[in-house]
This record gives C-alpha cells, sequence and structure tokens, in this order.
C-alpha cells in the first residue's frame, strides 16, 4: 500500500464546511437506497446495529455528517493510521449519541477489522471521505474484493475527479491544473483515477456486481464569502506548492516562474472578491447485488 502523508486537523477543519454543503445533493439522491437497502438488511438480520466503518477518519467529519442522518442502530469504528488524530476524537464527537470505537488501523488491514468486529451476519457499510485519490490501484482492488465478498454496503465520498474552474478564467489555469493533477498521481496515488479504479474493480471478473451510483458533489466557492475566503486561499497556495513541486520534476512547459505570477494573480482577485472557485468531486454508493 502506498504511504499515506499525515494530513493536518486545521486542512480537515477549514474543508468541512464546503464538503457539507457539497454533499447536501448527496442527502437526497444517494441517502435515501442507501438507507432502505441497509434497513432491510439489519431487519433480515434480526435488527442488530448496522456496523459502520469509517476509513481515514482524520478529525471525525464523515461519521458527523453520516450518523443523524442513518435512521436506525448503528454502531461505528473509526479507523485510521494516524494516532495523533485518533486522539482528538473524543472531543470533536463529544455531541454524538451512536457508540463508537477509535481503531488505528488502514484500509490494507480492513478484512482484519471487519473479521474482529463483525458479529456473525451483521450488516456493513464502509465508508469514507476524501481517501479513494489518495490509494494506490492494489488497494482499491482489495477494498472492493472486501465489498463483494462481504456483501457490504459502501459510500465513498469526495473524490476529486480531476475538474475544476476558476471563474473569471485566466491563461494559465488549464496548464495548472493538469501539473496539480499529475502531482496527485505521484508515488502510485490514484488521484482522480480514484473513484473510476474502484467503480473497475467491483466489476470485475465473474460473479455477482454489486449496484453503483455516482453522483456529482463539487466544491462551489465564492471569494465574497469570508469562509469561503480562506479555504480558497489555503487551495491556492497548497496547489501552487505541489505544482512547483512538480514541475521541478517533469517538462511541462510551466516554470516556477509562471506559477508564483499565476498564484499571486489569482490571490490578488481573492482580496476583491473577484474569485469562484469549482472543485471537482463525486460521490460513490455501492449496494451488494441481491
Amino acid at each position: 500500500m502506498t504511504q499515506l502523508d499525515p494530513i493536518s486537523s486545521d486542512w480537515l477543519a477549514l474543508r468541512e464546511p464546503a464538503d457539507d454543503r457539497a454533499r447536501a445533493v448527496t442527502t437526497t439522491a444517494l441517502l435515501p437506497p442507501l438507507t432502505r437497502s441497509l434497513a432491510a438488511h439489519a431487519s433480515a438480520a434480526g435488527d442488530v446495529p448496522v456496523l459502520c466503518v469509517d476509513l481515514g477518519t482524520g478529525t471525525g467529519a464523515n461519521p458527523r455528517w453520516l450518523m443523524p442522518r442513518l435512521p436506525f442502530a448503528q454502531t461505528w469504528l473509526l479507523v485510521d493510521h494516524d494516532e495523533d488524530l485518533l486522539a482528538e476524537l473524543t472531543d470533536l464527537l463529544a455531541g454524538v449519541t451512536a457508540p463508537w470505537e477509535p481503531v488505528t488501523s488502514d484500509v490494507a488491514h480492513l478484512p482484519d477489522v471487519l473479521a474482529h468486529h463483525r458479529r456473525p451476519g451483521q450488516p456493513v457499510l464502509i465508508t469514507c471521505a476524501a481517501l479513494l485519490d489518495l490509494l494506490d490501484g492494489s488497494t482499491v482492488a482489495e477494498l472492493a474484493t472486501t465489498l463483494r465478498e462481504t456483501g457490504a454496503h459502501g459510500l465513498f465520498s469526495l473524490s476529486v475527479d480531476g475538474a475544476g474552474d476558476l471563474e473569471p478564467a485566466a491563461p494559465l489555469d488549464d496548464a495548472v491544473q493538469a501539473a496539480f493533477n499529475a502531482h496527485q498521481q505521484r508515488h502510485g496515488h490514484l488521484g482522480p483515477d480514484g473513484f473510476p479504479a474502484l467503480h473497475r474493480a467491483l466489476h470485475a471478473g465473474d460473479g455477482a456486481k454489486p449496484d453503483v451510483t455516482v453522483q456529482q458533489t463539487d466544491w462551489r466557492l465564492d471569494a465574497t464569502d469570508p469562509a469561503d475566503r480562506a479555504l480558497i486561499e489555503r487551495l491556492l497556495r497548497d496547489r501552487a506548492i505541489a505544482v512547483r513541486e512538480h514541475v521541478d520534476r517533469s517538462s511541462t512547459g510551466l516554470s516556477g516562474e509562471d506559477v508564483d505570477a499565476w498564484l499571486a494573480s489569482r490571490l490578488s482577485a481573492v482580496h476583491d472578491g473577484d474569485l469562484r472557485v469549482r472543485v471537482g468531486h463525486r460521490d460513490v454508493l455501492v449496494t451488494p447485488a441481491a
């Protein structure tokens, strides 16, 4: 499995409101079929709680969003390789009502986690947010195998799809986006190919195939909003750092000076309240074959 870099809790907190707005469409498009299917499986199993496994849980934003939207008994395993982030969960999840347990592990060891914690016949929801793009192909293939072999449901949210735009547009926007997408695939990470790779793996080979539904859940940010402005500035600065790293190693037609000029121009537009940003994301719902 590709080694994942630590993710700062301040970045996770900064993006959470934008994530929540983006997933408003998921509430109406993907949650109703998910909750119906999970409720039916729970009833068939004797009304046992659904075991919800949140991968790469970070600061617990994904379970905080999902817990109140699942209208049935549930118990959670919050899985992350970063013990420092897991240590913050007690305070961050102080208001939740569903029982939960932190688990220091990673996606590659998901079968072991399920074997240790799942009751016989217990329905399972495997979920994550903003994680598929950080995984490599073999790990996503193993995740698909686990979903198929265990009959688990899946809800994989906010995976970047490589699309996006800045308004008003500037000449270097497309080149910066392309270089950033390439940087996201360094060290074997799938980047924008994360959710297509999961889709392909779920439908590979013989046997019954789960149903897969994909829903667009883009960030839409406006520099006239103070909360959005802080996220846009962080997004632009982080993107410039990544693109500089990429152009130093690859032939892209961009130079470091180009990136610096692009960043200065875009930050100026933010400060003037004259920039709108779309960052492409998709949510993926997986329901087991009948």
